[in-house]
């Protein structure tokens, strides 16, 4: 178990840290850097970066700077710059994946093949999973695989929050006003964390 919820951890700080050496890259200032969530329990300034440890240690999070009248904003530069920083952090979980699916099956497509069976077999809740398990199959590489290719689906998805969403807002930010942009965040990402927490507790309830 320990082992699982390490190389969660690292999946997403790994996502984290792809936004934050695309940010740099383009001269976008990164506010902060932190491994883990909620209070913050020791943090250093290095860089003009708030590097922080925070007391939930299920991942962390990159604070771009984005406002409009910011210096240095993510909303202040060409829209290709703002699709790199945006996928970026996606970009290495699907790497990761690949890169896994080559060592432990020797084939990227078959690799896609299990995992995307895999998720559609949890989703669904079928008693069938639709591929043949490969005689070299090794449950922690497999794990690797799906929860990287499994964040970078999650976050492709265009609900604001999500890096998929912002891709989609983005261009739209500036016709729909900062206070409306705002609002249309903070709204998505409440019902966001809800609907996490919903579905967890219907799938435990399910078990």
């Amino acid at each position: 178990m320990t082992f699982y919820i390490t190389i969660l951890i690292l999946s997403v700080l790994v996502h984290e840290f792809g936004h934050l050496f695309a940010s740099l890259l383009f001269n976008v200032k990164v506010k902060a850097f932190s491994f883990g969530f909620g209070k913050i329990l020791l943090h250093k300034k290095w860089k003009g970066i708030d590097w922080r440890i925070s007391l939930v240690p299920f991942g962390g999070y990159c604070d771009i700077e984005e406002g409009l009248t910011s210096e240095n904003s993510l909303a202040n530069i060409p829209y290709w710059k703002q699709a790199i920083i945006l996928m970026a952090g996606v970009g290495l979980n699907l790497t990761i994946a690949f890169v896994v699916y080559l060592i432990h099956y020797g084939s990227i497509v078959q690799g896609i093949y299990i995992d995307w069976n895999f998720l559609l077999f949890i989703i669904n809740g079928d008693t069938v999973i639709n591929f043949v398990v490969p005689l070299n199959f090794n449950m922690s590489l497999f794990y690797i695989s799906f929860l990287n290719f499994t964040l970078f689906l999650f976050n492709m998805i265009p609900f604001p929050a999500l890096d998929g969403g912002y891709l989609v807002i983005m261009p739209l930010r500036r016709k729909m006003g900062e206070k409306v942009y705002r609002y249309l965040i903070s709204i998505c990402f409440y019902v966001l964390m809800i609907g996490q927490v919903v579905l967890i507790g219907v799938w435990w309830l399910l078990k």
